[in-house]
């Protein structure tokens, strides 16, 4: 019997543990803000239309080989590596560019840099698969 209590005892706690370890895990991460995520989906839909009708630029900012694995079509590919060491792409700067990667971190790191460097109208769109979600075609 007594053994009996102390598994149901320490089965009390484990649930305790991991409802804990859920609750901090839902404060560090929050639900998306659900109008923030259609703002996210109109401009990529917007810049879809954009690069298939020549008014934009879609620049993949990720590496050759990921590039070369698979990405968005029409989107040329620079290497955030290389806007990090100062290069930039050889295009006016009055240019409208949306640049994207993986999961988006390199991306929001090439808009601020490029932006700095002159280039007016530069749009980060997160990850590349946000753009094939909202219907973007694959190369």
């Amino acid at each position: 019997m007594r053994n009996h209590k102390n598994k149901l005892i320490a089965a009390a706690i484990m649930l305790g543990v991991i409802g804990w370890g859920f609750g901090l895990y839902k404060l560090n991460h929050p639900a998306p803000d659900p109008v923030a995520m259609s703002d996210s989906t109109s401009t990529i839909s917007t810049a879809i239309s954009e690069v298939a009708a020549g008014k934009a630029t879609l620049i993949d900012v990720r590496t050759p080989a990921e590039y070369a694995a698979g990405h968005a079509k029409g989107a040329i590919n620079f290497d955030s590596v290389n806007v990090q060491a100062g290069q930039l792409p050889n295009m006016s700067k009055s240019t409208k560019v949306y640049v994207y990667c993986h999961s988006g971190s390199r991306a929001a790191i090439v808009q601020p840099i490029m932006q700095q460097a002159g280039f007016t109208d530069v749009t980060s769109l997160g990850a590349l698969q946000s753009w094939y979600d909202a219907g973007g075609p694959k190369a």
